[in-house]
């Protein structure tokens, strides 16, 4: 941040007259919170060149700020902004979606209604996260609809489109629609391990405890190595289902793909489903 500050200086006192690609990239360098006050100098001075206006330096605005924390000065410049294309809609959406996602779906709305331009996949999964932030799942079929009349959905684009897939099976296991999150997952071209890792903590959070093994031993047969998130679904659904006798054989399971740390920890977090020190003790003796 400093020293593309700094360069940016030394361009304008050598006379050199900043482009939009130069400002963008300065603007790119202001990441973290801490940095908000030196964002709205710059803001300050990119306006004063007369370059706001500019739909790539005023989007790029848009994401610094809120990378700085502050949602309301980006959203005063897409207000302000002349024009805005495809790119500036999404990036306000998306700066939205996770944890304000009424305002999201608000400014996706006025997207729809748009003469001249229509989401893509893009501005649907910032929508998509938008509604599972908000738990609306009349919202979030509103948006799967449109996925669907978009022809996003179709096998050649849906099925291929990782981001899409994964942003409606999260929004479905979050409302537990369980057989929405399925369905989807039956339709993708490939699977890798964050869809399989979906599909199991969707049957995990839902309690369907014997799916959920199967899931789990489905995966890792079809030469899918389960990361961290996924080992952790299934042993909370085997802790609060009472299944504990089955943490055995999980364990054996997974601890090619882990380190005795990372299991260790995982059972750490699940302690309370075993009810008791000396019952955590030995479900670690029995898997070592």
């Amino acid at each position: 941040f400093a020293e593309a500050l700094l360069l940016f200086r030394r361009m304008e006192l050598d006379g050199v007259k900043p482009s939009p690609v130069t400002c963008v990239t300065v603007l790119a360098s202001f990441t973290v919170r801490r940095l908000l006050p030196q964002a709205r100098k710059f803001h300050a001075r990119i306006t004063a060149l007369g370059l706001e206006s500019n739909v790539i330096v005023g989007t790029e605005v848009i994401t610094m700020y809120e990378k700085c924390g502050s949602l309301r000065d980006s959203r005063l410049v897409f207000e302000r902004m002349p024009q805005k294309n495809l790119v500036t809609w999404t990036t306000l959406i998306s700066s939205y979606a996770h944890g304000h996602g009424r305002e999201a779906m608000e400014i996706f709305e006025r997207l729809l209604a748009h003469g001249g331009l229509e989401p893509d996949a893009v501005a649907c999964v910032s929508a998509l996260d938008a509604c599972s932030s908000m738990a609306s799942l009349e919202q979030g079929r509103k948006v799967h609809r449109i996925v669907v009349s978009r022809g996003f959905e179709s096998n050649t684009v849906f099925a291929s489109n990782e981001a899409l897939c994964h942003s409606l099976m999260t929004m479905y296991s979050k409302l537990g629609r369980v057989e929405s999150v399925r369905e989807i997952f039956e339709k993708m071209a490939s699977k890798n391990v964050i869809s399989w890792t979906y599909i199991v903590s969707a049957h995990a959070q839902a309690g369907d405890l014997e799916m959920t093994l199967s899931l789990f031993a489905i995966m890792q047969l079809e030469g899918v190595a389960p990361d961290s998130i996924a080992f952790v679904s299934v042993l909370s659904s085997c802790s609060h289902g009472g299944l504990l006798e089955s943490f055995p054989m999980i364990l054996r399971c997974t601890t090619r793909f882990f380190p005795v740390r990372s299991t260790t920890a995982a059972l750490w977090t699940l302690w309370d489903g075993a009810g008791s020190l000396t019952t955590w003790r030995s479900l670690w003796r029995s898997c070592r």
